[in-house]
């Protein structure tokens, strides 16, 4: 008569044990590939943003009629929460010509007035669908890229912003943001910018993006 092989208890505790350490093994290559995954795609879609913006901000600044010296007071704190009362490396504030069949462009109004304002994410987490980002409590301390544009029949920076503009934000999650100036009237801008996020309790920062623009009406 013949025998039927069967687990023994001893064996069939060891089988399991060896399918929970590989299950778990499996688990943790799939959370730290996860995890890889979300760290690559915040750095690449940061550094693309911070890209898009110091374009913006080029634009801009090449257009520019003035452009606020360094320390000037231009109090854009008034209408962009957490922004700097004065012009400097936090803050870019510039009247340029209205552009055409735009916004600006009608009888009387001849300029357009433009700020820009680097502040703490924890500044703007309130507010409308432009002018807001969602709560981070792991990101308070990064940056904002914040603009506020209206129009204006004065070239000249005002030392207080025009009423009824429009402010958004260009550009979230930042490390680093600087404005520098040169030249005659502040024509030539250096923009410093770098992507910066923590994500699942480790931090990444893009590379360094530096943009020099120089106003093509200021001389």
């Amino acid at each position: 008569m013949s025998r039927v092989a069967a687990f023994t208890l001893v064996e069939l505790l060891i089988t399991l044990a060896i399918a929970a350490l590989i299950l778990g093994l499996a688990s943790q290559l799939i959370h730290g590939t996860n995890r890889l995954s979300q760290l690559s795609v915040a750095q690449s879609t940061g550094i693309e943003h911070v890209q898009q913006a110091a374009n913006v901000v080029a634009d801009d600044v090449r257009r520019a009629y003035r452009i606020a010296a360094s320390g000037q007071p231009v109090g854009v704190d008034a209408v962009a929460p957490g922004a700097s009362a004065t012009a400097g490396a936090d803050q870019l504030v510039l009247t340029a010509r209205a552009v055409k069949d735009g916004d600006c462009d009608r009888a009387g109004i001849y300029y357009e007035y433009v700020a820009y304002a680097f502040v703490t994410r924890s500044a703007v987490t309130g507010g409308g669908e432009w002018t807001s980002v969602a709560p981070d409590p792991a990101n308070e301390a990064r940056r904002v890229l914040v603009q506020y544009v209206a129009c204006t029949n004065v070239g000249t920076v005002p030392t207080t912003p025009p009423v009824g503009g429009t402010l958004r934000i260009v550009s979230d999650y930042l490390d680093t943001g600087t404005f520098a100036y040169a030249g005659v009237g502040q024509r030539r801008v250096t923009l410093t910018l770098a992507a910066g996020q923590t994500v699942l309790g480790r931090a990444t920062t893009g590379r360094t993006i530096t943009t020099v623009a120089v106003s093509r009406n200021i001389y």
